[in-house]
């Protein structure tokens, strides 16, 4: 275990040196700005189809609606919640 614990810094100074020796001219610069660039694009877009889209929470704070239920009935368990919290702390 402690073979590996000492062989950990020099992985790391090899993949530094590879790096920086990869990256040294602007050609190859480019083709690793390209191909994260491409790689980001994928992922983003393979995300964004997988989650549905999520409504904006900041449009809908501080404005609620009197006429949506379940989202009142969420703050009014919420709220007792609490209150029913600290009666118990209190009174027993």
């Amino acid at each position: 275990m402690a073979a590996a614990k000492r062989v950990g810094p020099y992985v790391w100074l090899g993949v530094g040196i590879a790096g920086v020796s990869l990256l040294s001219s602007k050609s190859s610069r480019d083709k690793a700005v390209g191909f994260y660039n491409g790689i980001k694009d994928k992922a983003v877009s393979l995300w964004s189809r997988q989650q549905p889209p999520v409504p904006d929470a900041l449009e809908k704070s501080g404005h609620p609606d009197p006429y949506d239920t379940d989202d009142n009935k969420m703050v009014d368990e919420g709220a007792m919640y609490s209150v029913n919290y600290y009666n118990e702390k209190v009174h027993h």
